[in-house]
């Protein structure tokens, strides 16, 4: 495996590839790539197989079980796994070991918190697509820092601030990579926890009263030294402050 590409203008990722598909395939053919189970013998790891190394899991956890008590154990099972596997992974841990300690995190975890959003904003507003990010001319990126959480999502937006003139308002405690000054729009350094209170102001980027300072390459001189912007919404206040105030330290 020498190399690795996605297919061109395809489906909703184009061409793009996450870190792990484009950089990640040289673990295929590593020296050190694990290709047997390891179990501590004498202190050190040797290799085992893989019915040995499941034998030697099952009796240290009965062990545990036995001197410390069954609620000692705890079980956390993937998302990845069926229902019919996740039936099997709890039916283990309270049939067999005996712990009511049993939690996975499932699939439906990012629509939960979804829907919670839809529930607070009032809902009913129709769903943007990835393409219509491209096409909008103003979107306010509202505490999250998209490099990290959704990369796809901050290329959208980048492309289109790129070919169409998009213009950002990011609001986020840090200066985030969407609030440098190459993107040419404002940063809004709110407080965590203060975000009801930003979208309850007329203009939450405070651009028509003069307080949002612009991130625009002649400005990013200026706001350099201040990690705020003049537009901060204290948390609990419910309006911006009359005064300038600094971003976080």
């Amino acid at each position: 495996m020498l190399r690795a590409r996605g297919t061109e203008f395809r489906g909703v990722n184009r061409e793009y590839l996450c870190v792990r598909g484009r950089f990640g395939y040289e673990f295929v053919n590593h020296p050190e790539r694990l290709s047997a189970p390891l179990i501590r013998v004498d202190g050190s790891l040797a290799p085992a197989s893989f019915d040995e190394a499941v034998a030697l899991a099952a009796t240290r956890l009965r062990d545990i079980a036995a001197t410390h008590g069954p609620e000692s154990v705890a079980f956390l099972g993937g998302e990845k796994l069926l229902v019919e596997e996740q039936y099997l992974f709890q039916k283990l841990a309270r049939a067999v070991i005996g712990t009511p300690h049993v939690d996975a995190r499932t699939r439906l975890a990012t629509r939960v918190a979804g829907d919670a959003i839809l529930r607070a904003t009032g809902g009913g507003r129709p769903l943007v697509t990835l393409a219509d990010l491209v096409e909008a001319q103003e979107v306010l990126v509202l505490g999250e820092d998209l490099q990290g959480e959704s990369p796809f999502i901050q290329a959208q937006l980048i492309r289109g601030q790129h070919q169409r003139k998009l213009h950002l308002t990011v609001a986020h405690p840090r200066r985030v990579k969407l609030a440098g000054a190459k993107f040419g729009g404002e940063w809004l350094a709110d407080q965590p926890g203060s975000e009801l209170a930003l979208l309850r102001r007329p203009d939450p980027r405070g651009a028509r009263g003069g307080r949002a300072r612009r991130t625009s390459r002649g400005s990013a001189r200026r706001t350099r030294g201040a990690r705020g912007v003049d537009g901060r919404v204290d948390a609990g206040a419910g309006r911006a402050p009359d005064r300038p105030a600094r971003g976080p330290t």
